[in-house]
């Protein structure tokens, strides 16, 4: 399938070698926002306990290493190889060393900014650039290889600990016999295995250094991070990238963009709650709230097109509930509104994670054409509006053409059109011709 753009790490509203600097987790936020707390990156894994191997360890002719990759449903054997070489969170320790101030010197001042002497030593930073445990959780691998901060985002750091895992998942079916006796808890408390299949689970782990970030942060010139799933999990999107994992065909991608976008949604609002708990400044508060609405005005016609069960009502009036508080100022009510529409989120998710598109292909089409349809998204939200819009476009289009099978040849005409919506991502700002690029996708997509 062509791909709508190809576009390089970091132009996108100049996001840092594709991870985030020293962004706090959710689940490890105090009721203050005002707090600075440290990333503990075994919480996600449970007793903490487990111990982690270096990437290397999983090199090898007969591992992740392979010359080639092997033929579905074996496993693909080439992962280590597409990791090193083109896989952007291998970059993410280097960005701390040596950040690219040609691009944007701002990124060499954030540091400073923060009052962190050394970007590559800070707790703070290195919970979201490296896999940064206790040197007792480290485990020495086949040849003696060691854990090292400067693998960046490795495989245990989104897969689990691999003490108890690493033999025996080498046996081809071994998972795919594990999940069926075992959910996803389970394996991650049998085995320390964090499984990525599940796309809520997926969603949880990526969206936890790619979204919520704390004002201070930004203060510093750290970029507000931006996220849609789907479209950041397709490393086609971008220039000389590959994925080192293979996802289902047909409509999966509107399956995953669905899970992505309530996972962010509910820690979209979690930020904003906490920068009007808070007392963040009015900008900051104004780009929080519009980056949920952002997530909000897509995922909503999920629950208007009746893809997924949900109140749509209950939340279009807990939504209008924040948007009066964000009118009147009152950073304690837009937190808890934000709150609310949040927990609504997450009480949504396991349902959104259920969605089967490719047994309901006719609602991927229904909620592409309403989303291309609205003129409100860049009009409410700004270029936060118009990431989401843009990027689901994007994902939905391409989803119903795999699923579909729509001839590349039309792909590509149809892609050549949705790229006109990227134009006010590239400038960071929202393009006066916004409106008549959004005009003429809306006119291709399908009916």
């Amino acid at each position: 399938m062509v791909p709508a753009t190809r576009r390089s790490i970091g132009k996108i509203l100049g996001i840092v070698a594709f991870a985030s600097l020293g962004l706090i987790p959710l689940w490890l936020r105090s009721a203050t926002a005002a707090d600075k707390l440290t990333i503990n990156p075994v919480a996600k894994f449970g007793s903490g306990n487990l111990k982690f191997s270096a990437a290397m360890s999983c090199q090898g002719s007969n591992c992740h290493s392979k010359a080639a990759a092997a033929a579905p449903p074996a496993q693909s054997g080439i992962e280590l190889t597409i990791w090193k070489s083109s896989d952007p969170h291998r970059m993410t320790f280097t960005s701390l060393v040596k950040p690219d101030v040609k691009k944007d010197p701002k990124f060499g001042d954030i540091a400073k900014n923060l009052k962190i002497a050394d970007a590559a030593k800070s707790e703070r930073c290195l919970g979201c650039h490296a896999l940064n445990v206790p040197e007792t959780l480290k485990e020495a691998g086949p040849a003696g290889e060691m854990l090292t901060l400067k693998e960046g985002v490795s495989c245990d750091a989104c897969h689990g600990p691999s003490e108890k895992y690493f033999k025996v998942h080498s046996k081809v079916g071994w998972l795919d016999g594990e999940r069926k006796k075992l959910d996803h808890d389970g394996l991650l408390k049998t085995h320390g295995l964090y499984d990525t299949k599940p796309v809520v689970a997926r969603a949880e782990k990526c969206v936890t250094c790619h979204l919520a970030i704390d004002d201070d942060l930004v203060k510093a010139g750290h970029p507000q991070p931006i996220f849609e799933l789907a479209y950041y999990s397709d490393f086609k999107n971008f220039e000389n990238l590959s994925n080192h994992w293979r996802d289902p065909g047909g409509y999966f991608g509107a399956k995953l963009w669905a899970a992505g976008q309530v996972i962010c949604l509910r820690d979209a609002m979690t930020q904003l709650a906490a920068r009007g708990a808070g007392g963040a400044p009015a900008d900051s508060l104004k780009d929080a709230y519009e980056q949920a609405m952002g997530h909000y005005g897509v995922f909503k016609q999920l629950l208007a097109a009746k893809a997924v069960a949900g109140d749509a009502a209950g939340m279009d009036a807990a939504v209008a509930k924040l948007s009066a508080a964000m009118k009147a100022a009152s950073g304690k009510d837009v937190a808890a509104s934000a709150t609310a529409i949040a927990a609504m989120a997450d009480k949504l998710a396991p349902i959104v994670g259920a969605y089967d598109p490719d047994k309901d292909p006719a609602s991927v089409t229904k909620v592409l054409a309403a989303i291309a349809a609205d003129a409100t998204l860049a009009k409410d939200n700004g270029l936060h509006g118009v990431e989401q819009q843009a990027l689901a476009i994007n994902t939905l289009y391409l989803a119903y053409a795999s699923g579909k099978k729509v001839a590349d040849a039309e792909v590509k005409a149809t892609s050549d059109i949705i790229a006109g919506l990227f134009k006010s991502l590239d400038d960071k700002k929202v393009d006066p011709d916004y409106t008549k690029a959004l005009s003429a996708a809306a006119a291709k997509m399908p009916k």
